[in-house]
């Protein structure tokens, strides 16, 4: 029995708040980035989502800490208990998706840039896992107790044992654990490609320092549990300091991993603001479709200043007009259109 009234509670709070703020501000950066230039994809949508879980999650743990979560049992009235537990069970149906979107969302970016065959099956294979072991403790938490309100009740004997609900939790750790660590290692076959720009390999490079980073606070998570299940308002505060750890850095690290996007994004706006000649490359204007991947560049300058690419040029009329040695008027200048042709345009913008 505990000597004297421990609260974890503030902790909890100041963590939580945090972690949602840097998280919602630094998705709305991204997302906002990345619209901006038409570029949105799963990996965007997948993290927007897993934020909206996270603020979930926090306002129901602001709520919680008034009524004492963070204390020991023994120093709080069986009312306040029940509704602690009752929003603790409310928070953990938030974290396990929000963990399985965050991690959906990393593979999801690691395809967009480099999309080949054998790392395709593999991350596809290693989301499905993250899906079972997701759905496992949903279960666990939905169906042990007959109702489920007996859960923050304290019905033990309409519930199974709690070992249960607390070796699920393990098990969807132990499968967490496993993909962050083929997460992290999986990209050092994407690094090595020559072919990729300096942007992806920061961007795979972060994502694999976030990868270890997951995995140490939630092997810190899961040992936090124990198997104690009766003073829950203590135990589960702990574990839900470190989970909120968890979701807070891997967010916060999944959209720091394009930070050299934000870079470029915010020092070409700065050279168009300064110099607006120079917004773009001289003689060149960029079309990007809305998937990201394909591209035109446009010729827009004097024929005669035309560089040399390698690219494929779009069959002329049949008039052969663009082979014309008639003069232009003064002022004039002709318009080429090319297509350009790369092996890989997957991953050209990141």
């Amino acid at each position: 029995m505990a000597a004297k009234d421990d609260n974890a509670g503030p902790a909890l709070l100041v963590i939580a708040i945090v972690m949602v703020v840097l998280c919602v501000l630094s998705t709305s950066l991204r997302c906002w980035i990345r619209y901006t230039r038409k570029f949105l994809g799963p990996d965007d949508y997948t993290i927007a989502a897993a934020t909206l879980l996270a603020i979930g999650r926090v306002t129901i743990q602001c709520i919680s800490v008034p009524y004492g979560n963070g204390r020991h049992r023994q120093f709080l009235d069986e009312a306040d208990y029940r509704q602690i537990n009752f929003l603790t069970w409310l928070t953990q149906l938030f974290l396990f998706p929000l963990l399985c979107l965050l991690k959906l969302s990393v593979c999801l970016l690691v395809l967009r840039i480099k999309n080949t065959k054998a790392l395709r099956y593999s991350l596809w294979t290693v989301m499905a896992g993250l899906l079972l072991a997701t759905l496992l403790p949903e279960v666990v938490l939905l169906a042990e107790c007959n109702p489920v309100s007996a859960y923050w009740n304290s019905q033990p004997e309409r519930c199974w044992n709690p070992k249960v609900r607390i070796y699920s939790i393990y098990f969807q750790t132990a499968m967490s654990v496993l993909t962050d660590i083929i997460c992290t290692l999986l990209p050092i076959a994407v690094v090595w490609d020559l072919t990729l720009s300096l942007r992806d390999k920061v961007a795979v490079c972060g994502l694999m320092s976030l990868g270890v980073i997951s995995t140490t606070f939630a092997l810190v998570r899961a040992s936090s549990l124990g198997l104690n299940a009766t003073d829950l308002s203590w135990t589960y505060c702990w574990a839900a300091i470190w989970g909120d750890i968890e979701f807070g850095t891997g967010i916060l690290g999944a959209n720091l991993a394009l930070s050299r996007t934000y870079f470029e994004y915010f020092a070409k706006g700065l050279r168009t603001l300064t110099n607006p000649s120079k917004g773009h490359d001289a003689g060149y204007d960029q079309e990007y479709d809305l998937s990201g991947y394909n591209n035109r560049a446009i010729y827009v300058g004097p024929i005669s200043q035309q560089p040399k690419l390698d690219v494929e040029v779009r069959r002329g009329s049949y008039a052969r007009s663009d082979e014309s040695q008639a003069p232009l008027d003064p002022g004039i200048s002709r318009k080429v259109e090319i297509q350009v042709s790369r092996a890989d345009r997957q991953h050209s913008e990141i």
